[in-house]
């Protein structure tokens, strides 16, 4: 007895690459879009802590600049040094490495000389080779005030740290350095920072502080 066989519905041999190779270009497009947007998000989150490592900083110099202590009272004035380091890369460029010795008071005490103190904030390379940046605090009238050392923003690298000075006068209005027996009329900041683990993400910063005391 002759049985007939019937082909059932399917995919040829030709169709079925096909499907094959459609699939393989969109998930290909499809997994370099998540990859992009994963990066953007990650670009995005870096840049938007390395801002917020800026903000903190700005505002605790000025919270320092603000509770300055009258020269004319201390007989000890705001001291700028100018210094230039030397990098051994981008992550850690040649660039300002400046510092500043504040005499601060606490508001809570009054313009008095109790509980005075100096407070630095000073760029220095700690043992993985990050640039940091610190505050110190030591006694008032310290060259260099270390008695507490912070480090300001871990995990950020300081490619450039310069401090100006307002000196008031038409003809040099910022100087790079300041030594003089009262303090400058301005402090002017300028910061970029970097992530040490993508040091192309980076942003700079400035802020101008006026000196109220004198």
């Amino acid at each position: 007895m002759n049985q007939r066989f019937k082909m059932k519905p399917g995919f040829s041999l030709v169709e079925l690459l096909i499907a094959i190779s459609i699939l393989a270009v969109v998930t290909t497009i499809g997994l370099q879009a998540f990859a992009l947007l994963t990066g953007n998000w990650r670009e995005k989150q870096a840049m938007t802590r390395l801002n917020g490592d800026a903000n903190a900083v700005f505002r605790e110099i000025e919270r320092d600049i603000t509770d300055t202590l009258s020269a004319e009272l201390s007989g000890i004035a705001i001291r700028g040094y100018d210094s230039f380091s030397q990098g051994d890369g981008f992550n850690v460029a040649s660039d300002h490495d400046d510092r500043i010795v504040i005499p601060v008071q606490d508001a809570a005490s009054g313009r008095t000389l109790k509980n005075a103190r100096s407070v630095q904030w000073r760029v220095l390379r700690d043992d993985s080779g990050r640039n940091a940046l610190y505050r110190t605090i030591g006694t008032l009238g310290s060259a260099n005030p270390s008695n507490s050392r912070t480090d300001f923003i871990p995990n950020t690298n300081v490619v450039r740290f310069d401090i100006t000075y307002g000196t008031g006068e038409a003809g040099s209005p910022w100087v790079a350095s300041w030594d003089s027996e009262g303090h400058p009329k301005a402090v002017r900041v300028s910061m970029t920072l970097s992530n040490p683990n993508y040091p192309f993400r980076q942003i700079s910063r400035k802020e101008v502080y006026t000196v109220h005391v004198r």
